[in-house]
């Protein structure tokens, strides 16, 4: 089913839909999506190579006509457990050219890579993920 059609019939009976395209945005299926999506969060680790797949994807948005929703975007870096990458600068990078950058902190809980149980999470994290949450929805138009 074209994502077109699938969003139009969703929208009838949901106020926000949430879409992962995975990490194949040229994919001919992700192209209603793209056209329809109102804002973008895009999730990496804060590594160097990582940093710059991430940084990729915002230069093929911006070169394929989405401009407004890279500058619009909200980037989440997820922790690991030993960050190699100097963090400031890869934070910087994404800093000048989307709305925000949230850093999550590592949180054994979610390492585990086990269903995520709200009340094993780290206080920090938790905290983290509501603020992350807070900023997402300010780009909601209900």
């Amino acid at each position: 089913m074209d994502y077109r059609r699938l969003h139009s019939t969703l929208a009838q009976f949901y106020n926000i839909t949430i879409t992962d395209v995975g990490t194949d945005l040229a994919h001919s299926a992700n192209e209603g999506t793209l056209a329809l999506a109102d804002s973008l969060v895009l999730v990496a680790p804060p590594t160097a190579d990582r940093a710059a797949r991430a940084s990729a994807t915002l230069d093929w948005l911006s070169e394929h006509g989405y401009s407004e929703i890279v500058s619009d975007a909200v980037v989440v870096l997820c922790q690991g457990p030993s960050p190699r990458a100097d963090r400031g600068q890869i934070r910087a990078q994404f800093q000048g050219r989307t709305r925000a950058v949230v850093e999550i902190p590592y949180d054994p809980h979610l390492a585990a890579g086990k269903r995520v149980e709200l009340d094993a999470l780290r206080d920090n994290t938790r905290r983290t993920f509501l603020e992350l949450a807070a900023l997402i929805a300010e780009d909601f138009s209900l």
